[in-house]
C-alpha cells in the first residue's frame, strides 16, 4: 500500500508486518541504532497499528553520549552523523548485529524475525556505511557456516536512496519526498 493511499486512515489504521510474522508463530526481535521503538516511525506511521517486538534492543541507540534529544540530527553525533559513530570502544552497528547474532543463536530451533535497523548509509559523504560491510558478511557467514541459515530469508533493503534533504527541500523537489516512502 502507497503511504499516500486515499484508504489509508487513522480511524482503521493497518496491522503491521510484525503481527504477521507473530500470529504465524515466529518469535520477534528488533535492534537498532537509532532511539525510535518503531521501526515504522514514519510520517504515515499513524495509519499502521504499532505492534511490539517479543525482544527488543533500542535503548543503546538513545544512549545520551550517542543520541542527543534535544538535536537528534545533528551532523557529529548520533544517527545522522558524517562521523563514524561509536559507543562503548564499538561502532553502533556492531551493538545491533550483536544483538541479532545472539536472538538468532537463542532461538536456532524456532521460527524466527530478527528485524535490524542501521542509519549507517544515512548521511552524505557515503564513508560511514562501509564500515559496516565486514561485520554484516562476518554475521552471515557465521550464522551459514554454523547451519542457522537453512529454511531462511534474507532481506537487505535500503533506507530512501543517496540523497540530502536540504538544499532539494528549499527547491521544492518531488524526490526526497517519494525516496523517503
Amino acid at each position: 500500500i502507497h503511504p499516500y493511499d486515499k484508504a489509508l486512515t487513522e480511524k482503521k489504521p493497518l496491522d503491521s508486518f510484525i503481527k504477521t510474522f507473530k500470529d504465524q508463530g515466529f518469535v520477534t526481535g528488533h535492534s537498532s541504532d537509532f532511539c525510535q521503538m518503531n521501526p515504522l516511525d514514519i510520517g504515515r506511521a499513524k495509519y499502521i497499528r504499532d505492534i511490539p517486538f517479543d525482544h527488543e534492543a533500542v535503548s543503546i541507540a538513545c544512549e545520551p553520549h550517542y543520541h542527543d534529544p534535544s538535536s537528534p540530527y545533528g551532523l557529529f553525533r548520533g544517527p545522522y552523523s558524517a562521523m563514524r559513530r561509536c559507543l562503548y570502544g564499538k561502532d553502533m552497528y556492531e551493538h545491533v548485529i550483536d544483538y541479532g547474532n545472539q536472538f538468532w543463536r537463542t532461538y536456532k530451533d524456532q521460527k524466527k524475525l530478527m528485524y535490524m535497523d542501521f542509519l549507517d548509509a544515512h548521511e552524505g559523504t557515503n564513508e560511514v556505511v562501509k564500515y559496516a560491510d565486514d561485520a554484516l558478511y562476518k554475521l552471515l557467514t557465521g550464522l551459514q557456516s554454523d547451519g542457522l541459515l537453512e529454511d531462511t530469508s534474507v532481506v537487505l533493503y535500503a533506507d530512501h536512496g543517496l540523497h540530502m534533504q536540504g538544499i532539494f527541500q528549499l527547491l521544492q523537489f518531488d524526490q526526497p519526498e517519494i525516496e523517503k516512502y
